[in-house]
């Protein structure tokens, strides 16, 4: 036995604009807080006191890399902005190697906030060194300029605290090498909570994303001290599932507690030329420095405590913290059904539904569901095919958003309208809040911190279904309003997060926000409801079709487009890194086609084809080769440019424990080992002084080959024209453009010299 409540159209009118109040309210409150100006109180944190430190110790805004003249330009200006406050900053060398094959001499800062030593101290920190591309002004300038301006917060208060350090770290961009180097600092032996700051992008709200296994007791004691309070166990789930990481990756690997903030939006500019002072958000900084030194203060407090042996779920909502224990998510799953029974008990009996009519409902939210995901998939094709989505992050993607918001919310709006008008609104909202209470089970069984999304909207909704079955309307908008009030921070980072893989993932959130409200269709006549789903259809594809013309890059949005110059023996390449073919054909179709084509190196990856290259060519490093014994051989590598990079390819199936580079070896990995592509492995040596030695123990049976190659940054002079006609359209990214001279290697010959064979056009070094 069904019924169709209806109303009036007033009270559904209502309803949606109590809806597009909370849309807008919501949407407002995702921008950063306003930045305070250097009048701010000396015991607050000031984003314009900041912005005045970043400028300082970005100078010139130049690339400062590790083993660079810049990196160290700009270490001796951190250096005395801490002198300004007055501040010793440490400098402490050491050479390391990471898990990612990398090694390298970083030379991290250490500043120390005097406080008891009875207890664990607090580690605060972000790193200096940018990548090759680009000045790092928001990863992480803004976070070194936020340690300068919490340092001077700190110092106006008294009373007892722990002590804290303050790590300006180097190197974290080329392996986490900063912090592998300090947990063999003696200090690190005192640290038992981390603070660090990061930023994958130059604005948006900065959210604490991460924390440790066992985050309780740190969730507790930092959340209701946020004067900006942006965080998810969401995020924390979404973050471990990935293969970043950073350098609080490392302290968790050594069994550190803490918590780890970041802004991410605007990662179209992310390790490019962009990622500079103009572009860099003040209220970003703002916030994650506010919030970095809220967190501080409150770890430091005596008698905190950090570790702990279980998780709490926790979300930010209404400018408030809110959080509980992990463990509560099954009885709070079991609430929720039991709202969810009770309203279905009450409203059979009051008539206004069926049960036979709320399982066919549920059917109908599976197929809109797939309905949803499939065409947002299609249309994510499509755009593909088209050009329009050539990297990650484009300047079309505000179309591209609104396309598929807007066609998730045509064809739930429209399925749903049908069931409704067939069989019931109260049968239609008992089966949406079925299915929260069904995700949320789902999700408390996989992935515990993402709960909130779907079970907080299922308590409240599930209240009301409880007390009052027959306000169909009541219960739509608790619904929607729940829905969207605890996704929309996810929905707005999704996008910012993943990029286009994320575009099916946001249609569905899209359509699990906007599903109940399709019950006010019943205040619309037939026809009515047929014009406004023809309209939805209209303007979905309109915005479709205006991502697919639109420029996906314009002045802010560039492309990015790394140049490499590959040389070996006998060949020159050009190697391009970044977007399709279609996008550069504009200013390599000028260079001549290989005929036959050569080949790269059998190490080097491209994203197009190689070009050949005419002209000298850059040297390989200099090579001297040993057979130490039947199964090690020594391999010494060097070069005149002291800020060159040299790197040795071996084989894939040789085990990185099995080779050690300048007596050190490979530290364990930090979340999982990130397996290499290929056929070879290339270890990376940055800059660490006159030679690197590698020994390398061969396994029985594994041929014995291997290229050694030295990177330099930047081009050669007859490139330039090739770089000029590229900066029109794109830039640089990640470490930027390079010249790489190799030369393939044969262990097996024992000692070699410059005439043998296996070491073809290298100059070995007696």
């Amino acid at each position: 036995m069904t019924t169709n409540d209806t109303w009036p159209r007033l009270p559904a009118l209502v309803g949606w604009v109590v809806m597009l109040a909370l849309v807008v309210a919501m949407v407002l409150a995702q921008r950063p807080p306003a930045p305070l100006g250097s009048e701010a109180a000396e015991a607050e944190f000031s984003a314009a006191r900041a912005l005045a430190v970043l400028r300082q110790v970005l100078g010139d805004e130049r690339p400062h890399r590790l083993g660079t003249a810049e990196n160290a330009l700009v270490r001796e200006r951190v250096v005395a902005a801490f002198a300004g406050i007055g501040l010793a900053a440490e400098v402490r060398s050491r050479f390391v190697c990471a898990e990612y094959g990398v090694c390298g001499t970083p030379h991290n800062l250490l500043v120390r906030l005097p406080g008891s030593a009875a207890e664990p101290a607090v580690l605060l920190t972000s790193h200096y060194d940018s990548v090759g591309a680009g000045p790092g002004a928001g990863d992480a300038g803004s976070g070194v300029a936020a340690l300068v301006e919490i340092a001077r917060a700190l110092q106006t208060e008294s009373g007892a605290r722990r002590e804290i350090l303050i790590l300006v770290a180097d190197g974290e961009e080329a392996g986490l090498l900063g912090a592998e180097a300090f947990v063999h600092e003696p200090e690190f032996a005192r640290v038992g909570v981390v603070v660090n700051l990061e930023a994958r992008g130059t604005r948006g709200r900065a959210n604490l994303f991460e924390t440790q296994p066992g985050n309780a007791a740190v969730i507790a004691a930092v959340a209701p001290t946020l004067p900006y309070p942006t965080l998810s166990s969401l995020a924390y789930e979404i973050y471990t599932r990935m293969p970043n990481n950073t350098d609080f990756s490392v302290y968790k690997r050594e069994a550190r507690a803490g918590v780890n903030f970041a802004f991410i939006e605007g990662g179209e500019r992310y390790h490019t030329p962009l990622d500079d002072l103009a572009h860099l958000d003040a209220g970003s900084l703002q916030q994650i420095g506010s919030n970095a030194l809220a967190a501080t203060r409150a770890l430091a407090r005596p008698g905190v405590a950090v570790q702990d042996t279980h998780n709490l779920v926790y979300f930010d909502l209404g400018g408030v913290a809110w959080h509980w224990p992990e463990a509560a998510n099954p009885w709070l799953v079991l609430l929720a059904a039991a709202l969810l029974a009770s309203g279905l008990v009450r409203a059979r009996r009051r008539g206004v539904l069926g049960y036979r009519d709320v399982a066919v409902a549920v059917l109908m939210l599976l197929a809109l569901a797939a309905a949803v995901a499939l065409s947002a998939w299609a249309l994510q094709w499509a755009w593909r095919q088209a050009g329009a989505l050539p990297m990650a992050w484009t300047a079309n993607a505000g179309w591209l958003q609104l396309a598929c918001a807007l066609l998730a919310a045509t064809i739930v709006l429209g399925g749903g309208a049908r069931f409704v008008a067939r069989r019931g609104a109260s049968a239609w909202l008992a089966a949406n809040l079925a299915a929260l209470v069904l995700v949320s089970a789902a999700l408390a069984s996989v992935m515990p911190g993402a709960i909130p999304l779907a079970l907080v909207p299922a308590l409240c909704a599930g209240l009301v279904f409880a007390l009052w079955p027959q306000r169909s309307l009541l219960l739509a908008v608790v619904l929607s309003a729940g829905l969207w009030l605890v996704n929309a921070a996810s929905l707005v980072a999704l996008y910012a997060s993943l990029g286009p893989v994320a575009l099916p993932g946001l249609a569905l959130l899209v359509a699990w926000i906007v599903a109940p409200l399709a019950v006010t269709a019943l205040a619309l006549a037939p026809s009515s409801r047929r014009r406004a789903f023809v309209a939805g259809v209209i303007a979905a594809a309109i915005s479709a079709v205006a991502a697919t013309l639109a420029s996906p890059f314009d002045v802010d949005t560039r492309a990015p487009l790394a140049l490499r110059e590959i040389s070996g023996p006998d060949s020159r390449h050009l190697q391009l890194l970044g977007v399709a073919a279609g996008e550069s054909a504009s200013w390599t179709s000028a260079l001549p086609a290989p005929a036959p084509p050569l080949r790269l190196p059998p190490w080097a990856t491209s994203a197009l084809p190689a070009l050949p290259l005419d002209g000298p060519g850059t040297a390989p490093p200099q090579v001297e080769l040993h057979a130490l014994d039947a199964s090690h051989s020594e391999i010494v590598l060097r070069t005149d440019d002291p800020e060159a990079v040299l790197g040795l390819a071996l084989p894939v199936a040789l085990p990185l424990d099995a080779v050690r580079v300048n007596d050190q070896t490979f530290a364990p990995a930090v979340r999982r080992q990130r397996a290499a592509s290929g056929d070879w492995r290339t270890i990376h040596v940055y800059p660490s002084g006159d030679a690197v030695r590698i020994v390398i123990a061969w396994p029985a049976g594994m041929p014995r080959a291997g290229h050694a190659l030295v990177m330099h940054s930047g081009l050669a002079p007859d490139l330039a024209p090739l770089a000029a006609a590229r900066d029109r359209i794109a830039v640089p990214a990640h470490f930027g453009d390079a010249r790489i001279g190799h030369v393939p290697l044969d262990f097996g010959a024992g000692a070699i010299g410059a005439d043998d064979p296996a070491v073809r056009g290298a100059t070995a070094v007696r």
